[in-house]
């Protein structure tokens, strides 16, 4: 089975890469890059593009979870099942806005190397068990 991912802000397919080996071999992972877009619709006009025409499984974490959501919104004929991780759905705080904000400063600055270890397991281990519940 194929579950299409979206990560969140400042996260790539190494997002993913634990969570595959957690879960095993019988749920694929397609890790699916956040257009570069100025918008959110335009985002998800470019993922319309990309993913399967076809109904499919979408996972969104964090950003890439607002990002499912609108897209499950606009497309869901084309969404099987949809899963929300690290998302809420009155959208953020503004002191989470504004830490995201330094975050990104920080990043463009600086480069980034990936989420530190120490914050992805805690943010993983309930999040493999729900995959694995809900597409089991």
């Amino acid at each position: 089975m194929d579950v299409y991912c979206l990560p969140g802000t400042m996260c790539d397919h190494r997002l993913w890469a634990s969570t595959q080996r957690a879960i095993g071999t019988s749920i694929k992972l397609i890790h699916c890059a956040i257009p570069m877009e100025n918008t959110l619709d335009a985002m998800v006009e470019a993922l319309a593009n990309r993913l399967p025409k076809e109904p499919f499984d979408l996972l969104g974490f964090s950003m890439g979870g607002y990002l499912a959501c609108a897209f499950a919104i606009k497309y869901p004929e084309r969404v099987q099942r949809l899963m929300v991780l690290s998302n809420t759905a009155t959208g953020l705080l503004e002191s989470e806005r504004k830490q995201r904000e330094v975050a990104l400063n920080w990043v463009s600055s600086q480069g980034y190397r990936g989420i530190p270890k120490k914050r992805h397991r805690p943010c993983w281990e309930s999040a493999i068990k729900t995959i694995w519940i809900c597409w089991h």
